[in-house]
């Protein structure tokens, strides 16, 4: 499956695309399907075994078993930093703690 321009790779014309395993890769040579290939027989059996597979590694209830953990305030980069505020009429600035 295409997934589009690799620009961190060193060769110019390179893609990245996405196999069976699930980890893209780098590919400089591509080659797409075309209609007439798309309404074989032996394609459409290819393409519903890589489909089936990509749905198996990305199935929808292990990431909710990741996203019943989170907590925002754990990720929240802002949360309990402090802050130097230039305040009008004051010379040294005015320190705040950004909090929930």
């Amino acid at each position: 499956f295409f997934l589009g321009i690799a620009n961190t790779s060193t060769n110019i014309m390179s893609y990245y695309v996405l196999p069976e395993s699930g980890i893209p890769v780098t590919a400089s040579t591509v080659q797409r399907i075309t209609h007439l290939e798309q309404q074989t027989d032996a394609n459409k059996e290819k393409m519903k075994v890589y489909q089936d597979k990509i749905a198996k590694k990305f199935q929808e209830s292990r990431l909710s078993e990741a996203n019943n953990n989170f907590d925002p305030d754990t990720y929240d980069s802002y949360l309990n930093m402090e802050l130097a505020l230039g305040k009008e009429g004051h010379d040294p600035p005015q320190f705040a703690k950004v909090t929930k």
